[in-house]
């Protein structure tokens, strides 16, 4: 045996030695308990993400086809760039065809790479490589490595030590980041492909960087540089490191600016690189779906600035304007939608948030984070008025996820044993369907998503403003504008018939730029005479002359009155819900009037 083996031995025992004695050390503290629940939570989640699959799933979330196809070109062809191959990889190992791809090219098509920052791509790599369901193991990862950081950001704060009649931070910081982790939706991002934890991490990794007196040059530095990748995401996310410049000395500014200036270079460097740009460098880049095909596939690169403006076109028709965010009575729901919405809401979904921000006067480290949480709601319900929560497919508020990290810098004096219990009660009962399956389809469930408790669905309000809610799409159907809430309901593209399937539940949000006494419900001779109005209340029903029968509802004063995504006129929104209880499952067609009573008279 070589001596440089006993060495490699000793120095081993010493290595064991010295984690088992640091282990008893912190188990003989009053952070061992919490520890003890980070760590089971932390476990049970990536041993779920270990057997995650989607067999049942009948389609991605928006945004996952890119962020796979980019991952997996890097993890068998070593590049970025949008190749026939990556779609026929794609198609091999998910057993269907993307629902959409956000690509970018930079040279009339010749080359296309992939809209969306490489970064997250690169991590993932490896792990599609061994398995196309290594993403949740991935972000699994992701969520260990954001816990310990945090953990160890806590313990670090003035009056970190044990003792005391209040436990310190550092005694409760496992404690608290198992509660800021899983008392809010974050955990459940593990299961998405969507490169959302990794901004998480990383934003909360640069502003940890700069936390404290006197952090070193290179800190800040750094801080910038990784402040490029959300910035490259989304422009929504430069309110980071806008917050951070504001917030920090006067060297620490242009260090601060001059890592960012050098991420965002490098970033746009390698994406040029690969055939395309990024969103904060002005090129030509589209939206690909099923509908319009896919470049490569379903049209040569020839065609690709034909079909870059016909998506534009596409996309633009019935976008927001800028001017429709400036509407008061629009900011006003919007904001009562962001802070408690049954689906978008902080409140019920990151209601660790509102502990942190309870936490001291806005000074010293909490400056940064304070003030882009500021920044970002203004920005939000400027910039996106009619999209507070990312698009379809997102679990709560993606938008808010990074800035939820960054919040976690803003805690600053000891937490509560008892406040710490009470954040988490009053959290559970709305993350309890994500707590039973964490890695369900996001598919929605009597037109809600899956993740929407029926305590939320029945006490917070419907965010009537917002485009990507479930529903059907909206359809203009007698001057109403009338969008299903539940998929028992739908418009034949043909006749502009309404559609009933048969007996079950049938829910509309209806949009009038008049007010509405009544709602004219008229069926066929083939309907059933009887009506249960579970929204609403019945006035009257009618025989009509040729055999068919009517229902005339009162659905009651409007929950809402604001513009929508496709009109900047104020509109009054109503909600019925009703169901034709003897119907069977035959299809039904129906036509929906609303009537004004003028004098007690039509």
């Amino acid at each position: 045996m070589t001596p440089a083996v006993p060495a490699a031995l000793k120095t081993a025992q010493r290595v064991v030695a010295g984690g088992l004695g640091r282990t008893r050390a912190l188990l003989a503290t009053r952070a061992a308990p919490g520890w003890a629940v980070l760590g089971t939570l932390l476990a049970a989640t990536l041993t779920v993400a270990a057997i995650h699959h989607r067999a049942g799933w009948q389609a991605q979330v928006p945004g996952e086809s890119t962020v796979l196809m980019q991952a997996e070109s890097l993890a068998f062809d070593l590049d970025l760039t949008y190749s026939r191959a990556d779609y026929d990889r794609y198609l091999s190992r998910w057993r269907a065809g993307p629902g959409e791809i956000a690509l970018v090219s930079g040279a009339d098509g010749r080359r296309i790479a992939y809209d969306h920052p490489f970064p997250y791509a690169l991590y993932l790599a490896p792990f599609l490589r061994l398995s196309r369901h290594g993403f949740a193991v991935a972000n699994a990862l992701l969520l260990i490595a954001a816990a310990l950081l945090a953990v160890r950001v806590v313990r670090r704060l003035p009056g970190a030590a044990e003792g005391g009649d209040d436990p310190a931070p550092g005694s409760w910081a496992p404690l608290l980041v198992a509660l800021l982790l899983f008392g809010s939706v974050s955990f459940a991002y593990v299961f998405r492909a969507t490169g959302d934890l990794f901004l998480l991490l990383v934003v909360f990794a640069a502003g940890a960087a700069v936390r404290g007196r006197s952090p070193a040059a290179w800190r800040w530095t750094a801080a910038g540089a990784l402040l490029a990748v959300p910035l490259a995401t989304t422009v929504l996310y430069g309110v980071v490191p806008l917050a951070l410049v504001a917030a920090a000395p006067r060297r620490g500014r242009g260090r601060l600016l001059g890592g960012l200036a050098l991420g965002l270079v490098a970033l746009t460097l390698v994406q040029w690189s690969a055939g395309g740009g990024l969103e904060v460098v002005a090129t030509s880049r589209a939206l690909f779906t099923t509908a319009s095909g896919f470049p490569l596939v379903d049209f040569p690169a020839g065609e690709w600035h034909a079909m870059v403006r016909q998506q534009a076109a596409f996309g633009f028709s019935g976008a927001p304007r800028f001017a429709w965010g400036l509407d008061p009575l629009l900011w006003g729901w919007n904001l009562v939608y962001l802070l408690g919405g049954q689906s978008i809401g902080l409140l019920p979904y990151f209601l660790p948030a509102a502990l942190l921000l309870a936490g001291g006067p806005p000074s010293g480290g909490r400056r940064g984070p304070l003030f882009a949480a500021g920044l970002w709601l203004l920005a939000i319900l400027l910039w996106h008025p009619f999209d507070l929560a990312g698009g379809p497919g997102t679990i709560a508020n993606r938008f808010f996820l990074p800035l939820y990290g960054l919040l976690w810098l803003a805690v600053a004096r000891p937490v509560r044993l008892r406040w710490l219990a009470a954040t988490a009660l009053v959290a559970a009962p709305f993350l309890a369907p994500l707590a039973r399956q964490p890695d369900a389809e996001p598919q929605a469930i009597d037109g809600r998503p899956f993740y929407v408790s029926s305590l939320a669905a029945r006490f917070l309000p419907y965010e009537t403003s917002q485009r990507w809610l479930p529903g059907g799409p909206t359809i203009e159907h007698h001057g109403l504008w009338v969008r299903p809430l539940a998929e028992s309901v739908w418009g034949e593209p043909h006749t502009g018939r309404l559609m009933l399937d048969g007996d079950r539940r049938a829910e509309l949000l209806i949009a009038s730029t008049l007010a509405l006494d009544v709602l004219r419900l008229d069926f066929g001779a083939e309907a059933p005479a009887r009506i249960e109005v579970l929204r609403g209340q019945l006035v009257e029903r009618l025989l009509e002359s040729d055999g068919g029968i009517a229902f005339r509802l009162d659905p009651g004063p409007w929950i809402a009155r604001h513009p929508l995504w496709w009109t900047p006129r104020r509109l009054r929104l109503y909600r019925v819900a009703f169901r034709l209880p003897s119907a069977g499952r035959t299809a039904l067609p129906f036509e929906l009037v609303g009537e004004r009573l003028v004098d007690g008279e039509k």
